[in-house]
Parts: structure tokens; C-alpha cells; sequence
């Protein structure tokens, strides 16, 4: 898994767009002792103000499945 950086341009970019409202993290931690995967479902509640626009999230993991509604 190969992280990019986030450039300050970007940062700004998606700040001016987005507001958080809040993050929620579910983690699973079922089977954690006997290997090395776990799961967890994120949801982040945001406002944006241009509707339609394009954004990114970034993610420290292998993602295998995203939704926005």
C-alpha cells in the first residue's frame, strides 16, 4: 500500500468545500489475537458547499467498499 501526501493547496481546496460535522468509527476487533485483519466502517457526516462537486478522502487502509449519500 503506497500513502500520498496531501499537499497544502489540496488541504485548502477541501477545506474551503467541506464541513465535518462528525466522524463515527466502528471497530470490530472479532479475531483480532489470531491474525492480522480487522474490520471497521467509518462514517463521516459533512455539509458541502457545492453540491456535486469532486473530493477525496484519505484513508490509511485497504478500503473495500465506500459509500456517499
Amino acid at each position: 500500500m503506497t500513502l500520498s501526501t496531501l499537499t497544502k493547496h489540496e488541504a485548502k481546496t477541501r477545506s474551503d468545500l467541506l464541513e465535518v460535522q462528525r466522524y463515527d468509527i466502528d471497530v470490530d476487533m472479532t479475531g483480532l489475537l489470531e491474525g492480522e485483519e480487522w474490520r471497521s466502517t467509518s462514517t463521516i457526516s459533512f455539509t458541502c458547499s457545492e453540491p456535486g462537486a469532486s473530493t477525496f478522502v484519505d484513508v490509511a487502509m485497504d478500503v473495500t467498499r465506500a459509500t456517499l449519500n
